[in-house]
């Protein structure tokens, strides 16, 4: 999931969902990686539109800085 936030600032955000993707193998389980495993949690859709292809929403654990979610040069999700 390269990328950064659309909004950089000094702003703290909580309980925010940064995003979805999709996988194509159905038994896909995907997790967090050190060192942001208590910053971020990826949380599986119970319903996905395709079933066949789960999705997984990527949400913000605890108040982070906007300006220090930066995904583009860091991968802190495994999917297996």
């Amino acid at each position: 999931m390269p990328g950064s936030s659309a909004s950089i600032s000094d702003a703290t955000v909580t309980q925010t969902l940064l995003g979805k993707f999709t996988t194509t193998d159905p038994d896909t389980t995907c997790s967090v990686t050190s060192p942001v495993a208590s910053a971020y949690e990826v949380r599986k859709v119970t319903s996905p539109a395709n079933p066949q292809q789960p999705e997984f929403e990527v949400w913000i654990k605890i108040t982070v800085t906007q300006a220090s979610i930066d995904f583009s040069t860091t991968r802190p999700f495994r999917c297996r």
